[in-house]
């Protein structure tokens, strides 16, 4: 992200007068989203969302920043689904080698998501810590490790709050052939810190995730590009957030961590027909499993069996940037997307489908 100088009298006095002592950006994007089933079930109910954006960040020191991220969803037609999020950080990100291509990222980070009384146990404050390094010993090899870690406390709803920790490792190798593959391994852990253990026994107070993936880049041409990506996901034990799921409908809107099981596979290909005019074209097709989560007919009665869902998604996404000439001018970007999702699953409720539409316009200075 481009940045402009703000040049305060007071900070070059304390600096010496050195020029470009504090750097700061702001970028807004005016977004919406249109969906023609928002609960994603036989109920079919369609909404517009509106989703303003607004990030200020600021760099005072060498590898030093801090800012503030906010997006609020209002919803036009399920108004009690409305809600606001916020987030503050600060992090130090050195980067070293001949031209930088190591670097290095310590974050803190407090976030906050509130929300209309109906969805109250949904209220939420999350301070957060991320740690992440990437290598490039060789020009065709790059590794990464994280770890990321949160408490999220849901402070209208304490027997849900948890401590998140995930680690991940990853390693990309670049063929003479401009190929690039890059497979990782992720493993999350949950722990519900609240009395007895989110709608289960109260031996029952964690949840265990593993994401075994792999992604393939080939360049086809010129501005071309193709990218296949898999992961394999698996949900190790009992889930307390499924609990959660079946004796709280709200928390269907709150992320799908250590949910399901399944295998996650996309097609994605990118064209640049312009430099500042990007094509994207992709499917998805994805399997999951929920195990503990019964299946219901059309009768509402049990079948026996767990849920499990299959789901194909094609999508189709446009993007247009405009860089600005000048500092006194905001790069701008504009972007279209449509994806259509069709859910097949042995609970009749959420064999389902859905048609998604998005625009977006973006600016930062």
């Amino acid at each position: 992200m481009k940045t402009i100088s703000l040049l305060l009298l007071s900070v070059l006095l304390l600096d010496g007068g050195s020029p470009g002592a504090l750097e700061a950006s702001v970028t807004f994007d005016l977004a919406s989203r249109a969906s023609s089933n928002v609960y994603l079930d036989r109920s079919g109910e369609w909404d517009l969302v509106l989703k303003p954006e607004l990030e200020a960040s600021l760099d005072f020191a060498t590898y030093w920043s801090t800012g503030y991220h906010g997006e609020l969803s209002a919803f036009t037609r399920h108004r009690e689904l409305f809600s606001h999020w916020h987030e503050l950080y600060l992090f130090m990100n050195p980067a070293w080698g001949a031209s930088g291509e190591n670097e290095a990222t310590v974050e803190l980070s407090l976030q906050t998501l509130r929300n209309r009384s109906t969805y109250a146990s949904l209220n939420l404050v999350q301070p957060g810590l991320l740690a992440n390094v990437f290598l490039e010993p060789l020009s065709w090899l790059r590794w990464h490790l994280e770890a990321r870690s949160a408490y999220r406390w849901f402070y209208d709803d304490r027997e849900s709050s948890s401590v998140d920790v995930w680690g991940e490792a990853g390693v990309a190798f670049t063929l003479p052939s401009h190929t690039t593959i890059a497979p990782r391994l992720a493993f999350g852990w949950r722990y519900f810190t609240g009395p007895g253990s989110s709608g289960s026994t109260s031996d029952d107070r964690q949840d265990l995730q593993l994401v075994a993936g792999l992604a393939v880049s080939q360049e086809l041409a010129r501005r071309l590009g193709l990218q296949l990506r898999y992961a394999y996901l698996q949900a190790i034990g009992d889930s307390g957030i499924l609990q959660n799921k079946l004796t709280r409908e709200q928390f269907s809107y709150l992320g799908e961590e250590f949910l399901f099981s399944g295998h996650r596979g996309e097609v994605v290909g990118k064209w640049l027909p312009l430099p500042a005019l990007g094509v994207w074209v992709g499917v998805r097709l994805e399997r999951r499993a929920y195990a503990g989560w019964p299946a219901l007919d059309e009768n509402g009665l049990l079948t026996g069996d767990n849920r499990a869902d299959t789901r194909l998604g094609p999508r189709l996404a446009l993007e247009y940037r405009l860089q600005r000439s000048s500092g006194r001018w905001p790069a701008l970007k504009l972007a279209i997307d449509y994806q259509f999702l069709r859910q097949w699953s042995n609970h009749y409720w959420y064999d389902t489908s859905v048609h998604l539409g998005g625009i977006s316009f973006w600016g930062t200075w």
